[in-house]
């Protein structure tokens, strides 16, 4: 009973961002003496205790040792199946995708994201709003893609079922509607444009609301950042430049270096295109130095960052 305590103190760290914290539980029920009998007694409780350990270590960067946990609870749904609930099983799928999309692995991503929602099924039903978040991740490894038509039929899916059961005012369906309107942009239809400026409106709008109740300030930069993205479609650099500071200010108190460096980066791709080459090489280089301590050399993240530090030059 301790233990199941301790992993519900974890849990409700997790959820509110306080990964350490949660990490701290984790360990903790490691070094507990019962927790040497636990898969035998309990292999479900194990398991779960295996796959969140996993995930905590994923959300603090700590990417080699989440993977181990997240292979290690794979193992063991494999080996414990018929003994385990298929939620929890679809758990442990969905983050296995996001582990393997974060190191570019989309194809395979993209299989265990349908298992997770083969199994998000069979525990919930085919509408059920618990599919929404491996539709929402099938729909990002889609949009890497470039299968823009399947991933904006992937958001929109995960945007009317949480519409529909938690309303419009509401970070998780804002999460959608942010996802479809950024696939929208990524289109390049010119067509397009007016609709995606009111949708990024609209969630900024909302999550402007829930952030004066408590939301994390990381949301609201996210909106910023796609509004920067949006009017250095429409070549409106200045407005641009404005909303990365916005949201590289909301990041320095409510995120982490990684999201620094993603302001960076789009700071350059600014600079870049009002021909301020020095300026722009200077901020890619930052970011690189932000990003090499989470990638390695040859990830995708690293090499587009490369690419632009090349273009400047």
């Amino acid at each position: 009973q301790y233990i199941e305590a301790l992993v519900m103190k974890a849990n409700v760290l997790r959820h509110t961002n306080q990964s350490q914290k949660a990490l701290s539980c984790y360990d903790e029920i490691m070094q507990l003496k019962d927790f040497a009998s636990l898969e035998q007694k309990n292999p479900e409780l194990f398991a779960k205790i295996i796959m969140n350990h996993g995930w905590v270590l994923h959300n603090l960067a700590r990417y080699t040792e989440a993977s181990e946990k997240l292979i290690e609870s794979e193992r063991l749904i494999n080996k414990y199946g018929t003994l385990i609930d298929n939620k929890h099983i679809a758990q442990m799928y969905y983050l296995r995708a996001i582990e393997l999309f974060e190191e570019a692995m989309y194809e395979k991503a993209a299989d265990y994201c349908n298992k997770a929602l083969y199994y998000d099924q069979l525990a919930y039903g085919d509408n059920a709003v618990e599919l929404c978040s491996s539709l929402n991740q099938l729909g990002a490894i889609r949009q890497k893609q470039n299968n823009i038509a399947e991933a904006l039929q992937l958001f929109l899916r995960s945007y009317h079922i949480r519409l529909n059961y938690y309303g419009e005012k509401n970070l998780f369906t804002t999460i959608s509607l942010r996802n479809y309107a950024k696939t929208l942009l990524r289109r390049g239809n010119l067509e397009d444009l007016n609709t995606v400026h009111e949708l990024f409106q609209k969630v900024l709008s909302i999550r402007k609301e829930l952030s004066k109740n408590g939301m994390a300030s990381g949301w609201l930069a996210q909106i910023y950042l796609d509004m920067a993205d949006y009017y250095n479609k429409v070549e409106n650099y200045s407005s641009a430049k404005l909303n990365i500071s916005i949201a590289e200010d909301l990041y320095s108190t409510g995120g982490t270096d990684r999201d620094i460096a993603t302001c960076k980066m789009q700071r350059g791709i600014i600079f870049y295109n009002e021909g301020r080459m020095n300026e722009a090489s200077e901020e890619f280089s930052t970011a690189i130095d932000i990003r090499k301590k989470y990638y390695g050399e040859d990830h995708p993240y690293m090499v587009e960052l490369k690419g632009w530090v090349n273009k400047c030059n």
